[in-house]
């Protein structure tokens, strides 16, 4: 304690404003977060409260006793890292087991179709939910405010210098955003996934931005827990070597290359031995928390494969490596079980896909490195510009006559049955305009779900770095202007329509780009210098001014939308329409 607060006392003012800064945003998070947490009901959320969490519990009793781990995979997503963090509050609540009142229930009977008798309502002792809601929830929202968002606080300023105000404005679009909040509140998956997901990134950024081990460690335990909360972070191990490969492109003095290189054998290894081994062990603790907490992998190893490498977000990737190889009649069975030994395939898959073809480009392209470069800005720059336009259709969409797709129940009409098929397009046969809709489509919650603020900053980021009027060297800010088209594109491929939920990992990671975008603006149009000059007396520094000013629009959002935040939509949609799934 007293090394704590002798380095408070030693911080430069700067650093004691970011803490005090990061205080107000958890703060904020959590005095936000507990209003109205026990007052309302969600369609998910009794699987969990009445089945899934003490299910687990269970079987880790069985477990530790009979050597039964089957029930410790609560969920095929798997939803462990709910489980952990609800099932703290199991002895704090009401049994849910006796939360419905079966006696009430008995008295309301009707006849089926079958002749059956059954009950009509389902009746529960109300003066208990409250207290089942409260216990179950506010784990969640306590580890996400107290632990997760200091946490990437702190891994964005190893990514950031504090001067950028970056890390600064990052947490007040992240820990204040109304769609993160709300989601919090909400016993599932993704309520975890968000704050997971984004750590994970981070902290692999931090790696390569100093080269720390510790960042291995950090990565590969956030990465395990991100794929105990839900199989979409299996896009990690992808993610991660397409974000090296990026950091090799503009490193132009070739710094990363010595950074990463390591002695072996008396002679350093040109394929930049440390990554491949940092990769390799962040796969491995990956997989050893999963074995600590899930350890229904250690009887049916098949879990761990569809937790990791095959899962739903990677399978068609791993398909395609399967098929070009010839694969299939001799890993599954006719009925398509999985019967190849697992440790076997993973790695072959790893070394071939995230670890042997990286180096692959790297080797045979490196003199090619020059061209790359230019081609990844161009591409970037069409990316940027694509999502700017996208918006300029969805806000033409919403407020005008011109109707390119109606917003009006806008999930059900892009549904066929559980597919999409954007049946509100199906009058249309220019294929490049019905490609462009069809994106448009998907992009409806993303964009009208985010604060204005935070998209109107990352609008302003995709037009002037599309035109080039902003220069931008930073591989991060590159891989968040591809990541939307990962999900977008995802959904089409699966067949799935991209709700807030399905996306939920985009919203921090945006909040970072529109942290990125005002720095950068302030800088190329010298805005701190200008205002500073019109007011040289001014006692409060500018800088202080405009996180205030945004920690006021999003409290403002907050006190507005409030008790219902994961039902936020901006005002840049009109009131008429809703895009967003009633989720309680």
């Amino acid at each position: 304690m007293k090394k704590i607060v002798k380095k408070i006392k030693q911080a430069s003012k700067l650093e004691k404003t970011a803490f005090g800064l990061l205080l107000t945003v958890v703060l904020g998070f959590i005095i936000f977060g507990s209003y109205h947490l026990t007052k309302f009901e969600t369609i998910d959320e009794p699987l969990w409260k009445y089945d899934r969490i003490e299910k687990y519990y269970n079987g880790v009793r069985e477990g530790l006793t009979e050597g039964r781990w089957k029930k410790t995979r609560p969920n095929d997503k798997p939803g462990v890292t709910v489980v952990l963090l609800s099932g703290l509050g199991l002895p704090f609540a009401p049994d849910p087991d006796t939360h419905q009142n079966l006696k009430a229930q008995n008295q309301y009977k009707i006849v089926d179709s079958d002749g059956d008798r059954k009950n009509a309502y389902s009746i529960y002792h109300t003066d208990q939910t409250e207290k089942i809601n409260l216990a179950f929830r506010l784990p969640l929202l306590l580890f996400n405010g107290l632990i997760m968002l200091p946490l990437i606080f702190w891994l964005l300023v190893k990514i950031f210098p504090l001067k950028s105000l970056i890390p600064q404005i990052s947490i007040v679009f992240i820990g204040l955003s109304p769609i993160l909040i709300g989601m919090t509140q909400i016993i599932n998956p993704d309520s975890l996934l968000w704050s997971f997901f984004t750590a994970s990134l981070l902290a692999f950024f931090a790696f390569l931005e100093t080269g720390e081990r510790k960042f291995v460690i950090i990565t590969g335990i956030l990465v395990g827990f991100s794929l105990l909360s839900k199989y979409t972070a299996s896009l990690l191990y992808l993610f991660f070597p397409l974000i090296f490969l990026l950091y090799w492109l503009f490193d132009k003095e070739n710094k990363l290359l010595q950074k990463f290189s390591l002695n072996l054998f008396k002679r350093k290894w040109k394929l930049n031995g440390k990554y491949v081994f940092a990769y390799t062990a962040i796969v491995l603790i990956s997989w050893l928390v999963i074995c600590l907490f899930m350890p229904a992998v250690i009887q049916k190893p098949k879990h761990l494969l569809y937790a990791t490498i095959y899962s739903p977000a990677l399978q068609p990737i791993v398909d395609v490596f399967i098929d070009f190889f010839n694969l299939r009649s001799f890993l599954f069975t006719e009925k398509g079980d999985f019967m190849f030994p697992l440790a076997p395939f993973s790695l072959l898959i790893f070394v071939f896909l995230f670890i042997a073809l990286p180096f692959g480009i790297i080797k045979f392209l490196n003199n090619k490195k020059d061209f790359l470069l230019k081609a990844t800005v161009v591409f970037s720059r069409g990316l940027a510009l694509t999502l700017l336009l996208l918006l300029l259709i969805s806000l033409l969409n919403a407020w005008t006559d011109a109707s390119f797709f109606p917003l009006k129940n806008i999930k059900e009409e892009a549904l066929s049955g559980e597919k999409i098929n954007f049946g509100q397009l199906k009058q249309i046969n220019n294929p490049i305009w019905k490609a462009i809709l069809g994106l448009a489509i998907q992009t409806q919650n993303f964009f009208f779900a985010m604060h204005p603020l935070v998209l109107i900053l990352a609008a302003f980021l995709w037009g002037g770095f599309g035109i080039g009027k902003f220069k931008i060297a930073k591989p991060i800010v590159y891989f968040l202007l591809f990541i939307p088209y990962v999900f977008i594109l995802g959904g089409i491929m699966g067949g799935i329509f991209l709700n807030v939920r399905y996306g939920i990992v985009l919203y921090p990671l945006y909040g970072i780009l529109a942290a990125v975008s005002f720095s950068l603006m302030a800088k190329k149009y010298k805005i701190i210098d200008k205002l500073s000059k019109l007011k040289p007396g001014f006692k409060l520094s500018w800088p202080l001014v405009f996180i205030g000013l945004f920690i006021f629009l999003h409290l403002i959002s907050l006190f507005l939308i409030k008790p219902f935040y994961f039902n936020y939509e901006n005002f840049l949609l009109n009131k008429k329409f809703s895009v967003t799934d009633s989720w309680g």
